[in-house]
This record gives structure tokens, sequence and C-alpha cells, in this order.
């Protein structure tokens, strides 16, 4: 199953961080990197930006432009290496919550484990260039004998984030002349994910201080080249996963691949099927228990609410010492965090958070239904309907692809005016095949024009990122079923399909076994717990709920004691049992 891109958020320090996040899944091997260009501007401030994601990297160029000074926070997705190159005048670096940052030098490079810290840049007035590129750990693994990388992954292990300042680097021509070259030709070409990777790993290299001879695009060999010389060449790279279940194959004769074939449809179509039963089931526990515990939940979330206020007005009094103070601050943010697990806070609340906790109040993932009824909200009256994402990197690319119609976006490869002969063979060639056989399922607007179905979506989808995989996978589910078909299809497509198959089972396996693992599905593996008894489940609720009544009316008595008769004493003694509490969920 895909991974969701490395990403990362980049805003100005105190700005309310819009609590609707987006997670995409990666490019896959043979495919194109994610492009995203961006324009912002503040108080004092603008900047532009490009990014580029492949599998486990992130590329980012910024440019500032910074009439006022101010704070920019970066964080990442999940825990990742920053290799850093800026160039400005007047700049501080560090990681949120430590009193003292760098001073940053006009030119400053360093490279570090920065782990799921947030940092923060101050911009001094000037302008100012930024190139963060980031790295999963194990993404660098194939470079681990060099003993910077090799003593960063060890960080990556064992430390939650490693010191900003144990790698510096110095720039030089050739480094300089490399990154301009790597920014043109990810802004101005279609980069290929393996190529983006080898780029990535010149540019690190570069920087550890190594002699790096740059290999040339494979296009540019290609040149003098006519296009129907080029289409013909452009073939698909198997990702190693890939080549490994092919080259497994290779030995198998038609009738062993006819019957694994067969096997893989049936057994894939009753995994899809759990899948969906399993959604719907859990949708419809998550209601239940959210019914039941409403009431309760909101009471105990108020009352969080309130013992964070409460404690935010003791801050300040000359009779908590500094000591104590940090241990406020913290569980004023703790109760606030325990509220919002509770039940949904309001917008002061939020902003409340924000001002004590320092960083941005982000809201837990928002499930499928919620996030397409709210994405609707926005989409013109005549866009199609959005189709809610079920779990897979299918479901995904196609609500991204309703999204592109309905406000008339191109993707990348469309802006960048890319055709069949910079595709692979393979794609192509299977692309046509099948939209022959649904062409059908074209309809025509009020006012004439074509209508795409979402089959016809998810193929356009596939076509543009060079997905063979996703387009096998269409090709399996509609048409492997029909005897003539499979019959009319030589040994290579077969083993091609089986790879397709593999692929969507294991990606169906991944999320049954997350559905019976994940705290996500909690009221789920309960349900299951106690025998797929709905009635037993209502009882087990309410059972624990009675549990939780004790504890909220202590709480709401200890708030009520403090309010009567407040001292400093007791301030602490709230603030003490917040932390407790926190530390036990």
């Amino acid at each position: 199953m895909k991974k969701t891109v490395l990403s990362i958020y980049h805003g100005e320090k105190g700005k309310q961080r819009s609590p609707i996040t987006f997670h995409f899944p990666e490019p896959g091997p043979g495919g194109s990197v994610h492009i995203g260009k961006l324009s912002d501007a503040g108080k004092g401030w603008q900047t532009r930006s490009l990014s580029a994601a492949g599998i486990g990297r992130l590329f980012c160029y910024r440019q500032y432009r910074v009439t006022q000074s101010v704070t920019f926070i970066t964080e990442p997705s999940e825990p990742a290496i920053c290799l850093r190159i800026h160039v400005g005048k007047g700049a501080a670096f560090g990681y949120q919550g430590e009193k003292t940052h760098l001073q940053l030098d006009f030119m400053d490079n360093r490279i570090f484990w920065q782990g799921d810290r947030i940092t923060e840049n101050r911009l001094m007035e000037d302008e100012h260039t930024l190139v963060e590129l980031y790295f999963r750990p194990e993404c660098l693994s194939h470079l681990a004998d060099r003993n910077t990388v090799m003593d960063i992954i060890d960080q990556s292990l064992t430390e939650r984030n490693g010191p900003i300042d144990q790698y510096v680097f110095s720039s030089s021509g050739e480094l300089d002349s490399f990154l301009w070259s790597m920014l043109e030709e990810i802004d101005t070409k279609s980069t290929s994910v393996e190529r983006f990777h080898y780029l990535c790993d010149c540019l690190l290299l570069m920087c550890l201080g190594e002699k790096v001879e740059v290999e040339p695009r494979p296009d540019k060999e290609e040149e003098g080249l006519s296009e129907k010389d080029r289409a013909g060449d452009r073939r698909y790279e198997p990702s190693p996963p890939e080549q490994e279940i092919l080259s497994e194959l290779e030995g198998a004769d038609r009738n062993g691949l006819l019957e694994e074939l067969g096997t893989l449809l049936t057994e894939t179509d009753r995994l899809k099927q759990t899948v969906r039963r399993e959604r719907e089931l859990d949708s419809e526990v998550k209601g239940i228990a959210e019914t039941v515990r409403r009431l309760p939940f909101e009471k105990l979330g108020t009352q969080y609410m309130k013992a964070a206020y409460l404690l935010a007005g003791w801050y300040k009094s000359k009779e908590i010492t500094a000591k104590n103070r940090k241990l406020l601050k913290q569980a004023i943010v703790s109760s606030c965090e325990s509220a919002f697990g509770l039940r949904l806070p309001a917008m002061e609340e939020m902003d409340f958070y924000v001002e004590w906790s320092g960083r941005p109040y982000v809201s837990g993932p928002m499930g499928a239904d919620m996030m397409t009824d709210l994405l609707s909200l926005f989409l013109p009256p005549d866009a199609p309907k959005l189709t809610p994402m079920d779990g897979t990197p299918r479901s995904g690319n196609l609500l991204l692809e309703q999204i592109r119609e309905a406000f008339g976006f191109k993707s990348m490869s469309e802006i960048k005016g890319e055709t069949a002969n910079d595709r692979p063979k393979e794609v192509v060639e299977l692309y046509q095949r099948l939209m022959d056989h649904f062409c059908d399922t074209l309809d025509f607007g009020k006012e004439g024009e074509i209508r795409r179905s979402d089959i016809v979506r998810e193929l356009d989808s596939a076509y543009q990122e060079n997905d063979l995989l996703t387009l096998l996978q269409i090709e399996a589910e509609n048409l492997a079923g029909d005897p003539d078909y499979i019959g009319g299809q030589d040994d290579n497509r077969l083993r091609w399909l089986i790879v397709a198959l593999r692929s969507d089972r294991g990606n169906y396996r991944e999320m049954l076994r997350e559905m019976e693992e994940s705290p996500a599905y909690h009221d789920l593996q309960s349900f299951h717990r106690l025998g797929g008894d709905m009635e037993k489940f209502r009882r087990q609720l309410k059972r624990n709920l009675k549990k939780l009544v004790p504890v909220s009316d202590e709480f709401s008595s200890l708030l009520a004691d403090i309010t009567a008769y407040p001292s400093a004493g007791k301030a602490m003694i709230l603030a003490e049992c917040i932390l407790a509490s926190r530390m036990q969920e």
C-alpha cells in the first residue's frame, strides 16, 4: 500500500493554520514526481516556492522578500532528515521551544536529523533564498558508508531529533551550478521519480564535499532523434518489487499463469468486499459510540477547558515560582489537548491553544465521507459528484481528478505539454485499448460538452502519471474475467496482470491489518471482540461511561473548590492532576 507523500507545513509563526489537511499518496516507481508551486504574502513579506516530492524525499525551494522581520515555522509530516541551504543577510534558525537560536551567516549550509520537531526561521529585512531537502532516514541507507550519513541515521534510531549545528558544510561553485541546473530541470521538465532520487543523492553528496559526475537526463541523448524514434525507445521500467515478481513468473507455463490469475481475481474481489463491509460497519459503530458518548464527553471537555483558563489566570501570579510556571504552561496545553480529544474546539479555544502552545492546532484525520461533504461545499454547481476515498491509492487519485475537473485545473503533464511520445509505450497502448473499451461510458452535458465517467477519470489520471499498475488493475477488474479476452493475451501480459493483482491484494490486506491494529479503529475492534453483537457493544459503551462519571464529578468538585477558595497550592495540585491523567491516556 502506498505511503502518503512526505510533506511539510510552512507558514508565518502565530498564524492560524487551517484545520483541513490533505494526505496524498506518493508517486509510484516509473511515474513522475509531484510538483507544487505557490506564492504567498503577509505583513512585511512575500514568498514564492517550488516543491517536488518523490518516494520518501521532498525538495523545497523558496525565495523571500522581507521588508519587516518575520518568523516562519516549518513542521514535517513525519520524522525526517533535513539538508538546508540558506542565502540572505540577517537570519536566526532553531528548534521551536529552545531559548537560543543560531545566528546564520550570509551563506549557511547544514544537514541534521530534524525528526518531527518544528523549526523557527527568523528573517530580517532582505531578500532570502532557502533550499530544503528532506529524506526519510531509510531512503539514505544506500549512502550509509559515509560517516556523516551513518551518524545521522543512528540518531534517527535513538533520538527524537539531532543538533542543528553538528554538520555544517561550505558552498562551492560546483554545488551552486548543480543546484541551479537541478532547479531548472525540476521546474521545466517532466522529472521521473528515479531521476529525482538520483538528483537528490547528487546534491547530498556534493554538500558532503564529494566530487560527483552528474549524468545527463536520458532524453538529452535523444535530442537528435525524431519523435517517432524517441517514442519507440521509451519503455516502462519496472520497479524492483515488480521486477522481482516478473522474474519469479518467468519459468511458469501458461496454465500456471492462468490458474494464478483466476485465484488472484477471486481473492482480490473477496478482500475488496470485506474491506467495504468493514468500512461500513466501522461507520455504523462509530455513529453509535458518538451518540452514547456525546453528552458526557462534551461535559468533561468543557471542564478541561475551564481548567485551562483557570490555570492561565494563575500563570502570572506572584505566588507562582518560575519553575511552577513551566509546569502550569504544560498543564494548560495538556488540558486543551484533552478537551479537544473529547469534543471539537471552538475558534476562540483554538486561538487560546496556539497562544500557549506556540504551535498551530491540527485536527485529527477527517473521515472520508466528511471530507468529501466539506469539499463539495466549494465546488461549482455543475461539478462532478465527489466519490469518498476508500483508503486505496486509486480512490485518492480519483478524488483529485474530480477536483481538477471541477475547477478546470490542468495536470502537471498537460501544463508541460507532454504527449504520447513522452510516455512509456506500454502505458500509451494500454490506455488507448481501455479507452476504446470504456468510451460508451462517456456522456454529453447540457451544452454539448463531454462528461467523463469515473472509470474514464481513473484512466486519465493513471495516464497522466504514467501509472501502468493502475491501468493494469482496471484491465484485470473489468476484462480478465472474460475467457475470450484472456485467451487473446500473451504470457507477458498475463505476468503483468498478476503483478497488478498481487499489488491490489497487498493493498487490501494492509487495509484489513490496519483495521485490526490501528487505534483509529478502536470501536470496530471492540465490536468484533464482543462477537459482533451490537447490543453488547452498546452495553459496554455505557459501562465504560459509568466509570467516567466519578472521575468527571471529582474533577468538577476540584474546579468548584479552586474557584470558590482559590490558592496557588490548589492550582498546582490541579496542574499535576491534569498532567498525570494525560500520562495515563
